[in-house]
């Protein structure tokens, strides 16, 4: 399975006093691919909002998927893995 490496960088686009900031991760999936899948679902306002919204579900279920034994994530566990079958369906 080949893996990606992204980096995400948030930058204020309206207030200059606030820093940016930026992390790098791996992936096994082209989000950009997804991102594009995203978009042409009936669900969002725009391509900006689905492309949000498919970057944080994939930063967000990478992170649990790797500390998904943690407490923290124990309550979300079950809920997750339906939303994600629910929007692959979709």
């Amino acid at each position: 399975m080949k893996n990606h490496r992204y980096r995400v960088t948030i930058e204020p686009l309206d207030n200059t006093e606030l820093a940016s900031v930026s992390a790098e991760f791996d992936s096994h999936e082209d989000i950009a691919m997804i991102a594009s899948q995203i978009q042409q679902k009936p669900i969002f306002d725009d391509a900006n909002e689905a492309t949000t919204f498919a970057i944080g579900v994939k930063l967000f279920g990478g992170i649990m998927m790797r500390h998904g034994k943690h407490e923290l994530f124990k309550p979300l566990r079950s809920h997750f893995a339906k939303f994600m079958k629910a929007l692959k369906q979709s």
